[in-house]
């Protein structure tokens, strides 16, 4: 089962992977497909028997600001666990991991955030929990329309982007060798 020697995540951004202990709920957040009447494979033998672009094909698309959000499979086998609850445990792969982050990346994404304060602080209340919102506020400041477009990349990269990766790596850190750039 041994499949990877070395790992290397790029824009690490929102995946499952890392620790999220709010996201532990089904299909890490999302409704499972099942809820929705949607079925990607009746076994696991169908499952594993799919091409990647099948089982594509068949997942449900979820989209928030990102686009759309692709999250592992859990299968007992190839991924064995929620890969959150893996990290950091000696259940996790012991390989090496390069990781990290490129500077402003919330602003790929700038185009999709919001512009106004109202909108933003609408972006605020959806992402966050509520007692979160004003602590998010405060460190990510908007209080005209003109600051939004500041303000909403740099929260945006950061919440999405940088701290997944700074996460990860503490979690590996307890077992791997991790090297961040």
């Amino acid at each position: 089962r041994r499949l990877s020697h070395r790992a290397l995540p790029q824009s690490h951004g929102p995946t499952p992977a890392g620790p999220k202990p709010r996201l532990r709920v089904p299909s890490y957040g999302f409704a499972a497909a099942e809820a929705n009447g949607l079925s990607i494979a009746g076994d696991i033998a169908t499952l594993r028997a799919l091409s990647a672009d099948e089982v594509l094909a068949r997942m449900p698309n979820r989209s928030e600001t990102l686009g759309l959000i692709y999250v592992p499979i859990v299968d007992g086998y190839v991924v064995p666990d929620d890969p959150a609850v893996l990290m950091g445990t000696n259940n996790q792969p012991r390989v090496p991991l390069l990781i990290g982050h490129n500077a402003d990346e919330g602003l790929f994404f700038a185009a999709d955030l919001p512009k106004t304060v109202e909108s933003y602080r609408a972006f605020v209340r959806a992402r966050f929990p509520a007692e979160l919102v004003d602590a998010v506020h405060a460190r990510y400041p908007a209080a005209t329309d003109a600051e939004v477009p500041v303000a909403a990349p740099l929260l945006d990269g950061e919440s999405r982007l940088v701290a997944p990766t700074v996460l990860t790596a503490r979690a590996v850190s307890k077992v791997s060798d991790v090297y961040m750039y």
